[in-house]
């Protein structure tokens, strides 16, 4: 079971394509705010719905806004689920510009992942996440990112294209690479207008994307690209729909600052959020909202029948059908379509690594156990570090 806690709608930044509405940062906690009760039940409803574990979001507006709710939150969470006998982990959503000591020393004790919104270099990404007084974000963010490595180096980078930015979408995996990001999820602005020519530039980013991609495979880099990685999976472990696989409004709740449950963390700021809203976190989960609505998030079978990538593809994504159509039920024109381009140019370079047996490839994509191996990688290298440093 997965909970997001919107822990508050204020924002440091005024990211002109966000689709959460935050506030203005001085706006009142009163309306503005989870407070630390709702935080509680918010994770005792995820603790009572999840198997042997739970996971839970810190997500906002900005969470690191509230980092004294993160700390009393995991705390919680914590005890209670060893109370019971389960597990819980944590993940933290942030626009980076916010890392400071207080910061690391929650990454540390709670064994947070934390997922970085950063659109690539300077000039991509300063286009659109500005600062409140209209300047770029840029700066505020990236002398943070070294500090962050050390203590998480599975940082995942969080980067966003939009028609003004998609001609810089391969140069901006690769500076993210580069920087020292080891995960990299790129995903589209489905709230914008995309016309022809930008599906063309998308078109030819792919195919730089996939040529990126063996590059590092072929260096032996140990990393995650979600646009070729994801596709690569589908095929090989028979992935279904993101539909399926993300199980908005059953096994992933996002909680209001209010306390209201929604199937998902854009259902939250939607103007017509109250049509999904799935009951709070005082009444629990209404069976009969969710029976009412749970089956309006997914696409009908008709919507894509004959289509050869329906079984592989993530046009399912009630998030992004809701950005593109106002109905999460209603696949994005621009989802299907960037499906239709990326899962061929992942293919094409999923083959080619395939048939020369790259032994990197094969092991990343064939090998179950492979998280967990670069999990003891990282800890036997930070012991090695460790060791060398008290000689």
């Amino acid at each position: 079971m997965r909970v997001t806690l919107h822990l508050t709608s204020r924002c440091n930044l005024r990211c002109n394509y966000c689709y959460a509405e935050c506030g203005i940062l001085g706006q009142s906690p009163k309306t503005a705010d989870m407070s630390a009760e709702t935080a509680r039940k918010g994770i005792d409803l995820a603790l009572r719905r999840s198997g042997k574990r739970a996971h839970v979001v810190f997500f906002g507006g900005e969470p690191a806004l509230r980092l004294g709710l993160v700390s009393e939150a995991a705390t919680y969470a914590r005890a209670e689920a060893r109370r019971i006998g389960k597990t819980v982990t944590f993940e933290i959503s942030t626009n980076g510009t916010l890392i400071g000591e207080d910061f690391l020393a929650l990454v540390r004790r709670f064994g947070l992942l934390v997922a970085v919104s950063l659109d690539g270099p300077k000039e991509v990404h300063d286009v659109h996440r500005k600062a409140a007084d209209g300047r770029g974000s840029f700066d505020l963010i990236d002398g943070n990112l070294d500090p962050l490595f050390r203590v998480a180096p599975w940082t995942i980078a969080s980067s966003v294209a939009t028609p003004e930015t998609v001609g810089s979408l391969s140069n901006s995996a690769r500076f993210l690479f580069d920087r020292g990001f080891r995960i990299v999820m790129t995903s589209l602005d489905h709230s914008a207008k995309w016309g022809p020519r930008d599906l063309r530039r998308l078109k030819r980013e792919l195919g730089h994307m996939a040529a990126l991609y063996e590059r590092l495979t072929r260096q032996g880099r140990k990393f995650y690209l979600s646009c070729m990685d994801g596709a690569i999976r589908s095929h090989v472990r028979g992935a279904s729909s993101a539909s399926t696989e993300c199980g908005a409004g059953v096994d992933h709740l996002s909680v209001a600052p209010s306390g209201k449950l929604f199937p998902c963390v854009q259902f939250v700021n939607h103007p017509e959020g109250e049509r999904w809203a799935l009951g709070d976190v005082d009444g629990g989960l209404s069976e009969q909202r969710a029976h009412r609505v749970v089956p309006g998030l997914a696409v009908s079978n008709s919507a894509c029948s004959g289509c050869a990538l329906s079984p592989r593809c993530a046009s399912g994504c009630p998030c992004a059908n809701l950005a593109a159509s106002g109905d999460p039920g209603k696949v994005s024109p621009l989802q299907c379509a960037s499906q239709r381009l990326a899962i061929p140019s992942a293919d094409r370079v999923a083959a080619r690594l395939y048939k020369k047996r790259d032994r990197h490839f094969i092991h990343k994509q064939y090998n179950r156990l492979y998280p967990a191996a670069l999990c003891i990688e990282d800890a036997l290298l930070e012991k090695e570090v460790k060791d060398a440093a008290n000689r």
